[in-house]
């Protein structure tokens, strides 16, 4: 985990994983097919190996965050789960 940027990249990972292999429960909770587009580009982006980790403006913070607005429009219990682990992982904002 990069210290200057506070971002867990490996519980990123984890949770753009989850995205991918969830997407239908949330699309179950509300999201819509082109929300869920969104969020499944994003989390393909956080799970390569190219992914820049570098400054709270790199690749991995930014797709991070735009994952987070995504399922931030949702109240299920997937959204939920994701959405905490996902502000765990990011770390607070600069």
């Amino acid at each position: 985990m990069p210290v200057s940027t506070g971002i867990d990249s490996e519980m990123l990972r984890v949770v753009a994983r989850a995205v991918l292999l969830h997407n239908e429960r949330l699309m179950a909770e509300g999201l819509s097919r082109s929300a869920v587009e969104c969020a499944v580009f994003h989390a393909r982006v956080l799970t390569t190996a190219t992914c820049d980790t570098t400054g709270v403006d790199g690749t991995e913070a930014r797709h991070g965050r735009a994952l987070q607005q995504v399922l931030g429009t949702l109240t299920g219990p997937a959204s939920t789960t994701l959405l905490i682990w996902l502000d765990e992982a990011l770390g607070p904002r600069p």
